[in-house]
């Protein structure tokens, strides 16, 4: 067999790169969509957990930051957190979980998460 040449990338390919978009079904809910964050939606959860940890607010915040449309565009804000606090469980859960998988998301955030 021979092997196939990768690509290598140069500066355009760079800002090319879309982020990855996948549906997750939420039961009793149907299907929403949950994205990969970009370097800059990262920074920002990562800084923002900070702030969550002694106000139970990591797993709600993680749900802010991966809820979109099916193109990409975030549903809500820093400024719908209070309330995305007071949604069931069942509905939040399954979103922080699978933004953890698509996102890669350190175990510390995790740990931190099942502290609250």
């Amino acid at each position: 067999m021979t092997k196939t040449a990768k690509k290598t990338l140069n500066k355009a390919d760079f800002f090319l790169l879309k982020t990855k978009v996948v549906p997750l079904e939420v039961d009793d809910l149907g299907t929403i969509y949950i994205k990969s964050m970009t370097a800059g939606e990262r920074e920002g959860l990562e800084k923002k957990m900070k702030d969550e940890i002694g106000k139970n607010g990591v797993r709600a915040l993680v749900f802010v930051y991966s809820v979109c449309e099916e193109d990409g565009s975030l549903v809500f804000g820093e400024e719908d957190l209070e309330s995305v606090k007071g949604l069931p469980s069942s509905v939040v859960i399954p979103v922080f979980d699978k933004s953890n998988e698509l996102n890669k998301l350190s175990p510390d955030a995790t740990e931190v998460a099942a502290k609250n």
